[in-house]
């Protein structure tokens, strides 16, 4: 019999009694007026918030139940597990700790109901076994593990392999609830893998490989006679009362401990404790934390296994280990799973470190709630613990139970989104203002103080919390050194000099840099896309959102110190709830797409996991995205800021420049890349030597290396300038630690396209665009510009160039995304002028050969009448030529236009997809964002996205 889905309809107020009887007349009505209205249809109609002292949530999959169960708060008796209430919630969510169990609790048929019922736990389930099976080969186990006649969960292989998968699972469920993140991990012996991996320090294969490991080791552990014992007593009580051969193999509460040792010693264990004490046999026949482990050559064997590991910091929540009893933050490497499994489990230390660090609701993953009462017994009243599956009970309802449990403490829970009242249910316009997410690029967001600060020799002059260190020009120019101070990273750990800089938030951090009478105009960056957005479709703030981030960071660390991504994740997430929408609309700038990538990337390796997963989520939470100044293949300028330091504009030295910029591990992230992964001898920019170096040889000799963009990114470049400058030493360990090793996604390879459904890729052309360098060393670590040259431009792509900061050969690569090589591609050229008539539009059909070369080059061709504009408009011109509205109007065939190339297809997995590549004459990089010729097009876009269709008829006037 299929599963029966219930929907969780909350409450929130002040009074609840008042809410409900508020709400429920106008319920009754509506269930009256519809007669057979869907339980689903009623569910999408809440309004949602999350304000008030009390909750309530009933859980119902009738009308009926729905009904009923409001009716039963009403009359003082409300209705066991369909409605919840809590009468004194917390302000704000207490923080999460996931707690991953260990062996013991595990049967065959677990997660199956889940399985079959959500999508997201089905997913991840079958990720996390293809993790174990790419690592150990052998067919699949998870359909014996759903199967409740099968036995291989008596196994210890099979419930090894079968808790992973299934913790990972349920992190993936519950995180998909979660808006705000969970704040720790914790794992108890076996599911400590699981845990590492929920924290960020392992990925999901390294945590395969962790548990694989831990199997090919079982039989040899237990080939040796040994068993496990639960005491309920103290560390304290039973170890003197332990004979020679056994050990404590766990500390769980201070009422309850595991020892493990031979069998024969355990059972005589059992006649000689008092009385008082009691005993529990537990089933583990493996004496795991014991001496047994070097018996059985485990040491060595598994620190071998495991030597290709490749950890990292906890990157997604705080890590509590129940190996040390404390949170960790190094690498979890071979020695430490040894440790794992040798070392006595603290599970009770490592709890009482996560009440410490603020942990105060504690949610069990894993089969059954085989931990519950040692977290009960350790944290007191202090904090709650809720497990996510009960052995005997429906595993919806227990899922249930849990999200409602976090919802009741507080918590914001993206299917339980706090109601205050009920909105009768109503065809919904067909327009609908969607979310818009803004993500600046480099050095456009303002960065502010977290931490006071002394400058030096500059009394009352201090650095305050809150004040502007980007850009503060005041500051700047009085303050050079302290201002220095503030803006610099150490360069190897990415860490804060002074100051402590974060990233400002909303509309004031990117509107201007620096505001002021002087500054301000000069400063200006997304003050003319969020006017557009708020003047002409009345966005507030819940609408219009902003992304931004500390630019100085590689993309790892934006995760590992300010959970930009997670938070990232769960704000869109929350939106597209928040408004019920179709997705929300992401428009970035320059690095902001950089950015959007890493995240996307980030989202499917530790969320989604799958490609189908992941799709169906990008489809459903973003609708449009609009892609501004992509460096796609990366820009010149960051090797200028690591060899010379690169001039903006500042009252600066180029020394000082070059301090800084080197300390940014960002600036590496958008080094110059070819636009293949192996050598392409047709590619000539990719042929070219970039970068040019001479330094004196031996006897006097003159030494000239030449580089090309692929050496710039591979560490050909950094490790052969690091033998004459030793901050390449610095810049090469960035490069390799925070890129080369990056194991979310390697940054410098081409950017394929992803499964937004609407996509706009926009950029300026015909600008000089600064491309190769030649240098020479004027004193040991110090290097002189002597040549630059400008991008060559290409024939096959109509003699075009860049931006004036990115090339044509970076930015065309959006072309790419237009369909596969050989499909038709629409192409629209209009003048950018506000106004011009049908009659200045040309438009044709083109097969696009590959990248932005097209077959006849008709790319290249102008309109039928190239030299003049239409009739209609050289007699608007003729009229106008001598007034201030003369350049209102197109006029002579060298008035810049718009280039728009437009194709429609289908994803792999038959969902359609829309390109357009929009090309604007003469616009300088930053400048976009300004451009009166775009701000127009991206209105009349943002009106299609927002009526649900794909784009303009670029034909026709607008």
């Amino acid at each position: 019999m299929p599963a029966r889905f219930h929907y969780l309809f909350p409450l929130a107020s002040d009074d609840l009694h008042a809410a409900v009887t508020a709400v429920l007349p106008t319920l009754e009505a509506s269930v009256l007026a519809k007669g057979n209205a869907s339980l689903a249809e009623l569910y999408r109609t809440w309004s949602f918030a999350d304000r008030g002292a009390s909750r309530l949530v009933v859980r119902a999959s009738t009308l009926r139940e729905l009904l009923n169960g409001l009716r039963s708060f009403l009359n003082g008796c409300p209705e066991p597990d369909v409605v919840f209430v809590a009468t004194s919630v917390p302000a704000t969510p207490p923080p999460l700790v996931c707690i991953f169990n260990g062996m013991g609790g595990q049967w065959n048929g677990m997660g199956a109901t889940l399985n079959e019922v959500y999508p997201v736990f089905a997913s991840a389930l079958t990720a996390a076994e293809e993790a174990l099976l790419a690592v150990a080969g052998g067919a699949r186990f998870v359909p014996a593990m759903l199967d409740p006649s099968s036995t291989s969960m008596t196994t210890n292989a099979g419930a090894q392999a079968g808790n992973f998968v299934l913790q990972v699972a349920l992190l993936a469920e519950l995180s998909s609830r979660l808006v705000a993140p969970y704040m720790g991990a914790l794992g108890l012996s076996a599911g400590e893998p699981a845990a590492a991996y929920a924290a960020g320090s392992l990925s999901l294969s390294d945590a395969a490989k962790v548990v694989c490991t831990r199997l090919a080791m079982q039989d040899r552990v237990a080939a040796h006679d040994g068993g496990m014992l639960a005491i309920r007593a103290s560390e304290a009580i039973i170890t003197p009362l332990l004979p020679a051969e056994v050990e404590v193999a766990a500390v769980l509460s201070p009422h309850l401990s595991t020892v493990t040792g031979p069998i024969q010693a355990l059972e005589t264990l059992k006649t000689t404790l008092p009385a008082s004490i009691l005993t529990i046999d537990l089933p583990m026949r493996a004496a795991y934390h014991s001496r047994v482990m070097e018996q059985a050559n485990i040491p060595t064997d598994l620190v071998v296994a495991l030597q290709d590991l490749r950890p990292r910091p906890p990157t997604t929540a705080r890590l509590f280990s129940t190996v040390t009893g404390g949170e960790i933050a190094t690498l979890l490497d071979a020695a430490y799973w040894y440790a794992n499994v040798r070392q006595p489990v603290l599970f009770q230390s490592a709890v009482e470190t996560a009440l410490r660090a603020g942990g105060a609701v504690f949610v069990e993953l894993g089969p059954h709630a085989s931990i519950a009462r040692s977290i009960e017994f350790i944290a007191g009243a202090s904090a709650s613990s809720v497990p996510s599956m009960l052995r005997g009970t429906e595993e919806l309802l227990q899922l249930d139970r849990a999200t409602i449990h976090l919802y009741l403490h507080g918590h914001v829970i993206q299917l339980v989104l706090a109601a205050v009242g009920l909105v009768a249910a109503t065809a919904s316009p067909k327009r609908q203002v969607l979310p818009v997410v803004l993500i600046p690029g480099l050095a456009s967001s303002q960065l502010h103080a977290w931490k006071n600060e002394r400058c030096h020799g500059s009394i009352g002059q201090e650095v305050k919390i809150g004040d502007r260190m980007w850009i503060d020009v005041g500051r700047l120019l009085s303050q050079t050194d302290c201002w220095e101070r503030c803006m610099r990273l150490h360069t190897r750990n990415q860490s804060d000099v002074a100051c402590k800089l974060r990233a400002g938030d909303g509309i004031s951090a990117i509107t201007e840099l620096a505001p002021g009478l002087v500054t301000g105009p000069l400063s200006v960056v997304w003050r003319h896309v969020i006017e557009t957005l708020t003047g002409h479709f009345d966005m507030g703030p819940h609408q219009l959102m902003v992304a931004a981030y500390d630019w100085r960071l590689p993309p790892s660390m934006l995760q590992e110190r300010d959970h930009f991504f997670y938070t990232m994740l769960k704000r869109i997430e929350d939106a597209v709830h928040l408004h019920q929408s179709r997705g929300v609309v992401i428009i970035a700038h320059s690095l902001g797409n950089n950015v959007l990538r890493y995240f996307l990337a980030w989202v499917k390796h530790h969320i989604h996991l799958t490609d189908d997963v992941h799709e169906a989520w990008v489809r459903r939470h973003i609708a449009a995205y609009f892609a501004l100044g992509t460096p796609f293949l990366g820009s010149s300028e960051p090797l200028e800021c690591l060899v010379t330091g690169l001039s903006v504009k500042m009252p600066l030295s180029l020394d000082m420049y070059r301090r800084l910029q080197t300390s940014h591990g960002s600036t590496q992230w958008i080094l110059p890349i070819p636009r293949t992964l192996h050598d392409d001898p047709t590619d000539a920019q990719a042929q070219q030597a970039f970068a040019s170096v001479t330094y004196p040889g031996e006897a006097g000799s003159t030494v000239t290396r030449s580089f090309s963009m692929r050496e710039l990114t591979n560490g050909s470049f950094h490790r052969a300038m690091a033998a004459r400058d030793p901050t390449f030493e610095d810049l090469e360990y960035v490069r390799e630690r925070y890129y080369a090793q990056d194991p979310v996604l390697n940054v410098h390879t081409p950017w394929t396209r992803p499964p937004i459904e609407s996509i706009y890729v926009i950029y300026g052309t015909g600008k000089k665009v600064r491309h190769r360098y030649t240098y020479t060393e004027r004193e040991r670590g110090a290097w002189t510009l002597d040549e630059l040259f400008t991008e060559t431009p290409d024939a096959a792509t109509c003699n075009k160039t860049g931006d004036g900061t990115v090339s044509y050969y970076s930015l065309s690569w959006g072309h790419t995304w237009l369909g596969a090589d050989g499909d038709s591609v629409t192409m629209t050229r209009a003048p950018q002028a506000p106004y011009f008539s049908r009659k200045d539009i040309a438009q044709t059909k083109a097969t696009r050969v590959k990248y932005a070369e097209y077959q006849g080059g008709l790319q290249c061709k102008s309109s039928e009448s190239p030299s003049l504009a239409s009739a209609e408009t050289q007699a608007m011109q003729m009229h106008y030529n001598s007034g201030f509205l003369s350049d209102l109007w197109s006029s002579a065939s060298d008035e810049p236009r718009i280039h728009f190339f437009e194709h429609s297809g289908v994803s792999p997995t038959g969902r359609s997809l829309h390109t357009s590549v929009w090309e604007f004459d003469l616009i300088q990089h930053r400048e976009m964002l300004s451009e009166p010729a775009f701000l127009r097009e991206l209105k009349f876009e943002l009106h299609n996205v927002f009526d649900g269709k794909a784009h303009t008829d670029k034909f026709y006037p607008r």
